[in-house]
Parts: C-alpha cells; structure tokens; sequence
C-alpha cells in the first residue's frame, strides 16, 4: 500500500476547492426548498385523508411543472410518487391528478396563485393513517422543489 504525502498549500487548494463544491451544492439544494410551507391534515376513519395547503417557492427556484416532473407527497410513514406525465393542467392552469397509486385513489390539485405561490389539495382513499401520532410530518417534492412541514392531524 502507497501513501502519499500532501504539501501543505495543496491541503489548502483541495480544501478550498471542497468547499467550493460545497457551497454549491448547498446554493443548489437551499434554491429548491419552498420559502414557505402550511398545511392542514384530516383523517378520516374511513381510510383517508385530506390534504390542503399553501407554499411559496424560493426565489431562486426553476419553478415548477407538475406534468412534467415527479411530484411526491409524504404525510407522516405514507408516501406517494406520482410519475411524470400525470398530471393535466386545466384551462384556468391548475394542475390535476386523478387515479389510483399502490392501491390508494388520489385526487390531487396544485393551483397557482402567481408569485411563486400556491394552493394545494390531496384526497386519498385506500389507506389507513388512523395510527399517526401528532405532530406528523408533511412532506410534496416537485421535480427539485421540496416543503417539508409538520402538522397537527385531525382524526375523524
């Protein structure tokens, strides 16, 4: 086995430089995180939930296009990706999903309101989310634009 020594001016460069790449993946990772996240969780006995909400994205966001990126939703230990492509948008351009993932029927509609910012709502049926204990984590990605929040769910 080989080891090589570094000087210390390389030790710098290669610090320097691993800070850089640092800097910019945390510059790119901070641009997709929603500057403001809230939510509200139900759920209902009957197996399901509702999901409604509002987030703004970080100014320095791409945006978002849910027919055309993966958009998942976390709410406590479940969680959903609904694929590319499946999502419609509607002619006042609100964002559709309509269909059934892993056995649960979803209903999810995300509504631009214009500066960045949203509404959001997340029927499901199918699933049991009884057990969640308060607070649960909330979680909705799209493409590389993430809010993740906690609640206090309501059981009915």
């Amino acid at each position: 086995m080989r080891f090589f020594s570094i000087s210390p001016s390389h030790r710098r460069t290669a610090l320097c430089s691993s800070l850089l790449d640092l800097q910019a993946v945390a510059k790119e990772v901070l641009a997709g995180i929603f500057s403001g996240f809230s939510a509200n969780l139900e759920v209902t006995e009957q197996t399901g939930f509702e999901l409604t909400g509002h987030f703004t994205l970080a100014a320095s966001t791409n945006g978002i296009n849910p027919v055309s990126e993966q958009v998942a939703l976390q709410i406590g230990t479940f969680w959903v990706l609904i694929p590319p492509v499946s999502f419609s948008i509607n002619k006042n351009g609100r964002f559709e999903f309509e269909g059934v993932i892993n056995g649960v029927n979803l209903e999810v509609r995300i509504t631009p309101l214009g500066n960045n910012s949203f509404t959001f709502k997340a029927e499901g049926r199918g699933v049991n989310l009884t057990a969640l204990t308060n607070p649960v984590t909330v979680a909705i990605t799209i493409g590389n634009d993430t809010g993740l929040t906690t609640v206090t769910a309501e059981h009915n």
